[in-house]
C-alpha cells in the first residue's frame, strides 16, 4: 500500500528518534566517504552552501552564540590575542595600524570608564548602531575601545548620556542615603539590634 505524503510525514514524526539514530549509524560507518562528498559538494556549490549556512545561522542565532561561547570557553588557550585582533580588524574594517593608533590614543584604557583594558581579554570597538550594525563599524561611527561590560551598560541605557547621568545621580543619592542610615543605626545600637532581629541588616 502506497503512503500519501501526509502519512509519510506522520510516520517520520513518530519515528524521528529511530530515523536519527539510523542516520547517525550510517554516517559513522561511512564517515570519510560522507565528509569527502560534503566537501566536494560545498566546493561545487559554494554560493548555495554559504547562503544555506547564513540562513540557518540567522534562524538559530541563539544556538550559534551558545555553541561559540562553549567552544571559546573550552579552547581559551587556542583563542589568542592575535586571533581576536584579526577578527576585530576584519569585522570593523580596521587595519592593524589603525587599531594600534586607537589603542595608543586611549593609552590602553576604556574610553568609557577610564580603567585599563586587558589586551588578552574582551575589548570591544564601541560605535553608533544607527550607522553600522552590531559587530561592524566604520571610521564615522566608531567612538572608541571599551570593556564589554561598559559597552553593554550604555547599550541597555539606549546610548543616551542624559539617561546615564540621571542613573548615576540616582545611584549616588541612594548610596548616600544608605550610608546615612548606617551611620544613624551605629549611633543608636538599639535601632541596629531591632533591624538585625528582623533580618534587615
Amino acid at each position: 500500500m502506497t503512503q500519501t505524503p501526509e502519512q509519510r510525514r506522520e510516520w517520520e514524526a513518530r519515528n524521528r528518534g529511530k530515523l536519527n539514530e539510523q542516520a547517525r549509524e550510517r554516517y559513522a560507518r561511512n564517515r570519510d566517504k560522507q565528509r569527502a562528498y560534503q566537501r566536494a559538494w560545498r566546493e561545487a556549490n559554494r554560493d548555495k552552501s554559504n547562503a544555506q549556512h547564513r540562513a540557518w545561522a540567522a534562524r538559530n542565532s541563539d544556538k550559534v552564540k551558545a555553541s561559540t561561547r562553549a567552544w571559546r570557553e573550552a579552547n581559551r588557550d587556542r583563542v589568542s590575542t592575535s586571533d581576536r585582533l584579526r577578527r576585530m580588524v576584519r569585522h570593523h574594517g580596521m587595519n592593524p595600524e589603525e587599531w594600534a593608533i586607537l589603542w595608543q590614543s586611549q593609552e590602553g584604557r576604556c574610553y568609557l570608564c577610564g580603567e585599563n583594558l586587558d589586551p588578552s581579554g574582551v575589548v570591544v570597538v564601541e560605535h553608533d548602531h544607527s550607522c553600522c550594525p552590531r559587530n561592524r563599524s566604520c571610521r564615522i561611527c566608531r567612538r572608541g575601545l571599551a570593556h564589554d561590560n561598559c559597552n553593554t551598560t550604555i547599550g541597555f541605557a539606549g546610548d543616551d548620556p542624559a539617561r546615564l547621568r540621571r542613573m548615576a545621580d540616582a545611584l549616588e543619592a541612594a548610596q548616600l542615603a544608605i550610608e546615612q542610615r548606617k551611620a544613624l543605626a551605629y549611633r543608636q545600637p538599639d535601632l541596629l539590634e531591632g533591624l538585625e532581629a528582623h533580618g534587615a541588616c
